[in-house]
């Protein structure tokens, strides 16, 4: 049982050869907070490395509102990457 982890590996297996310029996205959270997904981007056919992109932080220290950059995203103002 994987007990809800996993690895990074076979998601960049997967992925190799077919797609290139992968960056890999950490969402947290909170600032302090460990990440609780990833999110993985590639471009077909691109031979481009491997980029690990700063984390996107959903909410603050205090409270629950969203990030300024969290809140872009979810209204459509901003990108991820």
């Amino acid at each position: 049982s994987s007990r809800g982890r996993f690895h990074v590996s076979p998601i960049l297996e997967a992925l190799s050869g077919r797609f290139g310029g992968l960056r890999i996205v950490p969402v947290q959270p909170r600032p302090d907070a460990a990440a609780i997904r990833i999110v993985v981007t590639g471009i077909r056919g691109s031979r481009a490395g491997l980029s690990l992109m700063p984390a996107l932080v959903l909410h603050g220290s205090e409270g629950h509102g969203f990030t300024p950059r969290a809140d872009g995203i979810n209204n459509g103002l901003d990108a991820l990457v």
